[in-house]
C-alpha cells in the first residue's frame, strides 16, 4: 500500500494537504508547528513498515518486534490507541501488539538482553521537540537519502524524490526524523534508527539496511 492510499482510506486526504490544514489549525489556536499529525504520521510509516517486513519474509520465522521511543508510560498508551485505531481502518496483515511503546525512562529496565533491527526503532515527535525542530512539510515524508555524484537525493517511503541535500541538510532531517532513515552511498547503504540517544537501546540496536537482515 502507498502512503497516499494509506491517507485516503483513513479519510484524511492527501498527506501534504492533511498537514497544511492541521498546521493552520494550530497557528490559529497559537500553538505554532503542534498538533499537526508528525506522530500519526509516524505511525502510518511504522504500520506500513510492519507490513513490508511480513510481506517480504522477515517475520516469516521469528515476527520482527518494532520500537516507539517514546517520554512517557501514558503517551505509549495514547499512540497504541491510535495505532490499533490505524490497523481497524487499514486492516494489513500486521501485529500491533508487536510494537514495544518504549518510554524514555524504562530503557534501562527494558533494553538489556534484547535486540532489534535498526529499521524498526522510530521514535515520537516530543522526544526530541526541546532540542530540535520537527521536520515539516515533504522534509518529513523523506526515507531514504542517497549520494547521487554531488549531492544528496532525498526520497520518500514510495521512491519519489521530494528535495536535494547538502550535508549539512542531511544531518539536520536525520536529527529530527521521527522513522528510520536510510543512507545510500556507492550502491551500499545503512538505516538508522529514528533515536540513537541511550546507551541502552543502541547496545540493543542492530545495524542494518531497511528489510535486509
Amino acid at each position: 500500500m502507498l502512503l497516499r492510499e494509506a491517507y485516503e482510506r483513513l479519510e484524511w486526504g492527501k498527506p501534504l494537504a492533511f498537514e497544511r490544514a492541521a498546521l493552520q489549525r494550530a497557528q490559529r489556536h497559537g500553538d505554532g508547528p503542534r498538533q499537526v499529525g508528525t506522530s500519526a504520521h509516524m505511525l502510518i510509516e511504522m504500520y506500513l513498515d510492519m507490513e513490508r517486513a511480513r510481506r517480504t519474509g522477515l517475520g516469516a520465522v521469528q515476527p520482527t518486534e518494532f520500537v516507539v521511543v517514546c517520554t512517557r508510560l501514558e503517551v505509549g498508551r495514547y499512540l497504541r490507541r491510535w495505532l490499533e485505531t490505524i490497523h481497524g481502518v487499514l486492516q494489513l496483515d500486521v501485529e500491533p501488539e508487536r510494537v514495544l511503546f518504549l518510554p524514555l525512562d524504562r530503557m534501562e529496565r527494558h533494553c538489556p538482553g534484547r535486540s532489534w533491527y535498526s529499521w524498526a526503532v522510530y521514535c515520537d515527535h516530543t522526544v526530541k521537540d526541546e532540542s530540535r525542530q520537527r521536520n515539516l512539510g515533504p522534509y518529513r515524508y523523506v526515507r531514504t537519502v542517497t549520494w547521487v555524484g554531488d549531492g544528496w537525493e532525498a526520497t520518500d517511503r514510495d521512491e519519489n524524490v521530494i528535495c536535494r541535500l547538502t550535508d549539512r541538510g542531511r544531518r539536520d532531517l536525520a536529527d529530527a526524523a521521527t522513522c528510520p532513515l536510510t543512507i545510500l552511498r556507492h550502491e551500499r547503504g545503512t538505516t538508522y534508527p529514528a533515536y540513537q540517544e541511550s546507551e541502552y537501546l543502541n547496545a540493543s540496536i542492530r545495524l542494518r539496511e531497511a528489510f535486509a537482515r
